[in-house]
């Protein structure tokens, strides 16, 4: 018995899981260090004192990112599965075109039974527009224009329950009241509001078509924008400008003393511990300029990755959710499989806030192709 409420709680507790929102999990990430934070790491972590087995705090924030969402990887399997579980559902217990038979029962039948079915969904296809599998093989150019007309009428009378292009042109400019009067007199089945429920089915569809084409270009727009990490790219730039304006020149006197310290440790009756103790002296002004460079540009480049965070569990979110809920709609108002969109869809935004967090440790501005705090020592 204790077995079988163990193997419960655990089934109840995977549901659970696998429920989350996307603005929840995001929640569970750990909180970004603080500027002050981040500045004492890398005051710290370029202490040239500091114990052989100092491990950085920022190191230490950094897997626990990490961990967190291989955690949510692994709810993201989860529910891949059950999206295609219930997508694959969907789609075999929808119908097949024209016809009444399922995908499913479809799937079952016999090269014969396929054919068949397959002539009963053309049939039922033009079924629905007025039209016979004969009225296909007799359509050619060479109809006549009695014979187009005749067949533009078929159509338009299984469209409309009974309507003609003369019954059309005749209540063009009737009232409501004089339509009524005479479809009721002519023995149709159409109604004017029939017809306003028609053309409320038409705006509905496409208002759904305008929706869906929205949120496919809001989605484009916040992928792109967040691709482009545009507050990233501006604190970097504005890095470099603090550091050419107060820091470079210090960098390069300082490189040039360690160039001239260098050369005079060559000569054979150099004093080698006054060479030593100027050797120190450079690296702990080293140290110091790196120190007081990356205090100031730290809470700039941290500002910076906040922004990347909101943009991701903000405008980023809320278009992948926009877009999941206007095919979410056309499917609710459709049927169609087609407009079946996977949860996991929108899961992508807790893939980008974690990136965001992640590029916190990448503060540095030292590169290979650009000489940001390059030292020659």
């Amino acid at each position: 018995m204790k077995k079988g409420l163990l193997s419960f709680a655990f089934s109840f507790a995977a549901i659970i899981a696998v429920a989350q929102t996307p603005e929840q999990m995001i929640k569970q990430f750990p909180a970004l260090p603080s500027a002050a934070d981040l500045t004492r790491y890398d005051s710290d972590s370029r202490n040239p004192d500091k114990p052989d087995n100092y491990v950085n705090p920022l190191e230490t924030y950094i897997d626990r990112v990490k961990a967190k969402m291989e955690q949510h990887n692994k709810t993201f399997e989860t529910i891949a599965q059950q999206s295609v579980r219930e997508v694959t559902n969907a789609q075999l217990n929808s119908k097949v075109a024209g016809t009444n038979v399922t995908m499913r029962q479809a799937s079952q039948m016999n090269e014969a039974q396929l054919q068949a079915l397959a002539q009963q969904a053309v049939a039922g296809k033009l079924g629905q527009v007025g039209l016979s599998p004969a009225d296909l093989a007799n359509i050619s150019e060479d109809m006549s224009e009695e014979e187009q007309n005749a067949l533009v009428d078929k159509v338009l009378s299984a469209q409309t329950g009974g309507l003609t292009q003369k019954d059309i042109q005749a209540m063009a400019n009737m009232t409501d009241a004089q339509r009524a009067a005479y479809m009721k007199k002519k023995g149709l089945t159409t109604t004017p509001q029939q017809h306003q429920a028609n053309a409320n089915a038409s705006d509905q569809n496409l208002q759904m078509a305008q929706r869906i084409e929205k949120a496919q270009k809001n989605l484009q727009a916040a992928q792109q924008k967040y691709i482009a990490a545009e507050p990233i790219r501006q604190a970097r730039l504005q890095g470099e400008k603090i550091y050419k304006t107060k820091y470079a020149a210090r960098v390069k006197a300082l490189n040039q003393k360690m160039h001239d310290l260098i050369v005079a440790s060559e000569d054979v009756n150099a004093n080698g511990a006054a060479i030593d103790a100027q050797n120190r002296q450079l690296n702990q002004q080293r140290i110091s300029l790196e120190k007081q460079f990356y205090a100031e540009y730290i809470p700039i480049y941290r500002a910076a990755v906040v922004k990347m965070c909101d943009m991701a569990k903000g405008e980023f979110l809320a278009a992948h959710n926009e877009y999941k809920a206007a095919f979410d709609n056309a499917y609710k108002l459709t049927g169609q499989t087609t407009y079946l969109i996977p949860e996991a869809f929108i899961y992508q935004s807790v893939q980008a806030y974690h990136d965001a967090l992640m590029m916190i440790a990448h503060y540095t501005l030292d590169t290979n192709d650009k000489e940001f705090m390059q030292f020659e020592f």
